[in-house]
Parts: structure tokens; C-alpha cells; sequence
């Protein structure tokens, strides 16, 4: 069967970061990368697929590499000649971390705008790591703000969610089994509460189970606005 590899380029601040750690990470964006493309662009297709991480990082520098550069911006910029090299065997590229603030990774993003290198965003692998729970070692290695916001967000999702399914005796056998994202849930919800009854019913479980007094007496502590899209964080 015929197979198709593609090359990417992961470009990340590196000066002064422990190699090992730079290592894992680079492991979990591959391994994340080519979940992507196989289920994004080729879930169909009639060949395999392969996402290979170019190595710009575990490279040896010359043997009179120490005598030829004798400062450090010297060796620096030979090091950034040489990613620039391997940039351009790339089918695209990925940009991780804090790479805005790292003069090489700079030079490597204007190289890819220039000559038309795609770049695959650390935004879309993030979004993709949200509905493939699989992924959440490396999610938590890699964006450990994003993933502690998402689900922390989703514990309030999955709670408003089986709230709203308990007290309206709605049936979703597969509760459990869904991927549950803001837009999805928001959806449904609005959805629900088109209904002025059901708006009403839910503001009163939204009293209850916060033990608040009368509505006309808490009306500048929550309100019908504050109730109609609960999960919008």
C-alpha cells in the first residue's frame, strides 16, 4: 500500500530549556499532529499516512564548530542558518509555546509567510485535543492553562447538563458517551429556554438549588439574562 509522509517543522523557544522536557514535548505535538491529519484530511483515503518531526533539536554541531564561532550570537545564528535549512524541507509547520518571544523562532515564522510554508496553529490543536479525550497527558503537557480552564469548564457543563436533564426528565441515554463542547451545550440550552415555561422552570431550579429569596427580592443578584446562557464562561 502506498504511504505518504509528511514533513513538519515544530518550531519552539529552546535557549535555556531542559532538553528533556523539550524532547516530551516535541513527542506529544507529533503524536497529536498525526492524529490530526489522519482524522482531519485523510480518514477516507486509500493510503497510509505518516507525520515525521523533522530533528533540528538532537544535531551535532561540526567538529570545528567551537573554533569557527568563537561568541554566542555566532553559534546562535550558524544554529538558526541551519533551521532554516531544515524549514525548507517542510511540508508545514508548527509554532508551540511562547515562540513570539524567541528571536529565532521569529525569523523561522517570517520564512514560513514568506515562502508560503503552511503552519498548522497551536490554536486548532487545541481545540482538537478537547474532543479526543485520548490526547489529555499530552494536552496537560503541552497547554496545562488551556486544559485546566476546559475542564473546569466542562465540570460545569456536565453538571448544568445533568441538572437540566434530571429536572426535565429528558431522555439522552447516550449522556455520557457525548463530547460535550460550550458551543454544543449553549446550543441545546438556548434551544430550551426559546420556551418562556421551561425559562421559567429552570430559573426556579436555579433559586432552589442556590437557596436564593423570593425573585423580587435578589433581582440584582442574578436575573433572566444571567440565567438564559448559564455555561457562557
Amino acid at each position: 500500500m502506498f504511504k505518504k509522509t509528511f514533513n513538519m517543522f515544530i518550531a519552539q523557544p529552546m535557549h535555556g530549556c531542559d532538553d528533556d522536557l523539550i524532547r516530551g514535548q516535541r513527542a506529544a505535538i507529533t503524536k497529536i499532529v498525526t492524529a490530526y491529519v489522519k482524522d482531519e484530511h485523510f480518514k477516507d483515503v486509500m493510503f497510509e499516512m505518516d507525520v515525521n518531526a523533522i530533528d533540528q533539536f538532537d544535531v551535532v554541531d561540526p567538529d570545528d564548530f567551537e573554533k569557527t564561532h568563537h561568541s554566542e550570537r555566532s553559534k546562535r545564528m550558524y544554529r538558526l542558518g541551519r533551521s532554516i535549512q531544515y524549514l525548507g524541507g517542510a511540508d508545514f509547520a508548527v509554532f508551540y509555546g511562547d515562540w513570539m518571544h524567541a528571536r529565532g523562532c521569529v525569523v523561522e515564522y517570517i520564512a514560513c509567510c514568506q515562502y508560503r510554508i503552511p503552519i498548522l496553529s497551536e490554536k486548532t490543536l487545541i481545540e482538537f485535543c478537547k474532543g479526543h479525550g485520548e490526547f489529555d497527558d499530552e494536552f496537560e503537557l503541552l497547554w496545562p492553562d488551556e486544559f485546566n480552564e476546559f475542564h473546569d469548564t466542562s465540570g460545569v457543563i456536565n453538571e448544568m447538563t445533568e441538572m437540566i436533564i434530571k429536572s426535565f426528565n429528558f431522555d439522552v441515554p447516550d449522556i455520557n458517551k457525548r463530547v460535550w463542547t460550550r458551543d454544543t451545550v449553549e446550543k441545546g440550552i438556548n434551544e430550551f429556554l426559546n420556551d418562556e415555561e421551561n425559562r421559567q422552570k429552570f430559573k426556579r431550579k436555579i433559586y432552589d438549588s442556590l437557596s436564593l429569596k423570593p425573585e423580587d427580592e435578589v433581582k440584582d443578584l442574578i436575573t433572566l439574562s444571567d440565567i438564559e446562557k448559564p455555561i457562557i464562561l
